[in-house]
């Protein structure tokens, strides 16, 4: 049986993946984001997010 911690972790790294995924849809969703400063914030906060 696997502890509470233990799982808490496998909780957490299956959301990042999620997130990251996320991230990755809503960047080729929204190619123009690029050309806007809102866009370039969201690309930075997810680069940092995946780092």
């Amino acid at each position: 049986m696997t502890s509470a911690s233990t799982k808490v972790g496998e909780i957490f790294s299956a959301a990042g993946a999620a997130f990251t995924k996320l991230g990755e849809l809503t960047m080729q969703l929204h190619p123009v984001a690029d050309s806007s400063p809102a866009g370039a914030q969201i690309k930075a906060t997810v680069k940092r997010k995946t780092a």
